[in-house]
């Protein structure tokens, strides 16, 4: 998989959010020629950016585009140098579309000595059809967490989804994409990891990925000064610097205090495919549907996650 040229993006993290993607994230890292730099949430505003301005860009489009998007990682906490970004832009011997615009800003986060470069923003893997498509070769890294651990992980922070139908619901989504993904791409360009193995054994996982992207299975430790460079994340996520933390398996049961009724949803929507995938279920009966606040927020994401799909004139390249 090693290319000489300008560092390209060859693969994407995925996974539900609280699912270990972070941890996945920092063992990328530590391979020699990987970075993954913070999360760029960059397919969710595609379609903004789309509307905003013509694509290939051309001319003063591509300053105005890099401004943009500059503007919108500060939001997130993220600073992006406008000069970094369109210099990467021009260094691209092709039509400036979504593709590169994308791969420029992970390059212009990343440090100039790593030439495999990935992302990681978790909702991403819904897009893995629009890019493994459009992007020959595009490798993906999924991680997957028993969904009653994910709800009781969700609830310990502020922006966390507390509703277990809506969670279940995102659930299911998850693990049908990332099914479907290594269904039709194999195995040699999709990796599917659970979080209850990784945590077990963190050199076994970083040796899979090493295999998957093609690169020496050889350590390069995240010291101070080159995450002080070039951090993982950015510094108002608290939450995520656990995953710099020394590795421990998680002692603790699937639903820690998450209560009976919430468990009860989780296995009765999720129970069929949590089996599937080697996690043991309660002896779940039928479930009543959602109601109020929980069927509102199940019908978002459903409506959020068809309009993705949907999204197929995405000018990707």
């Amino acid at each position: 998989m090693s290319r000489s040229g300008p560092a390209e993006v060859r693969f994407l993290i995925g996974g539900q959010a609280r699912s270990g993607t972070t941890l996945v994230q920092r063992l990328c890292c530590e391979l020699a020629p990987v970075w993954v730099p913070p999360e760029t949430h960059f397919w969710f505003s595609a379609e903004a950016l789309s509307n905003q301005f013509g694509f290939p860009l051309r001319g003063e489009d591509r300053l105005s585009a890099a401004e943009w998007i500059a503007r919108d990682l500060a939001e997130r906490g993220i600073e992006l140098r406008v000069a970094d970004l369109t210099e990467r832009m021009a260094g691209h011997n092709r039509r400036i579309g979504l593709w590169t615009i994308f791969e420029s800003v992970v390059a212009a986060l990343s440090p100039s000595s790593r030439q495999v470069l990935g992302e990681k923003t978790p909702q991403h893997l819904f897009w893995w059809e629009h890019l493994s498509n459009a992007v020959p070769g595009l490798r993906f890294v999924v991680i997957v967490r028993d969904p009653r651990a994910v709800l009781r992980s969700h609830r310990s922070v502020a922006w966390g989804e507390t509703d277990a139908y809506a969670l279940a619901e995102r659930w299911l989504a998850y693990q049908r994409a990332a099914a479907d993904a290594h269904r039709l791409l194999g195995p040699d360009r999709v990796l599917v990891l659970r979080y209850e193995d990784v945590v077990l054994d963190a050199e076994g996982a970083r040796s899979q990925i090493a295999r998957l992207l093609e690169v020496p299975d050889g350590v390069r430790p995240l010291t101070p000064e080159v995450l002080g460079s070039h951090p993982l994340f950015p510094a108002r996520e608290t939450w995520k610097s656990r995953a710099l933390e020394p590795i421990e398996a998680d002692t603790r049961s699937a639903e820690g205090d998450v209560p009976v009724t919430d468990v009860g949803i989780i296995d009765a929507i999720c129970g069929s495919l949590m089996e599937t995938l080697g996690y043991q279920t309660g002896a779940a009966g039928e479930v009543a549907p959602p109601e109020g606040v929980s069927r509102d927020r199940v019908a978002a994401f459903r409506r959020w996650h068809a309009a993705v799909l949907d999204s197929v004139d995405l000018a990707v390249y």
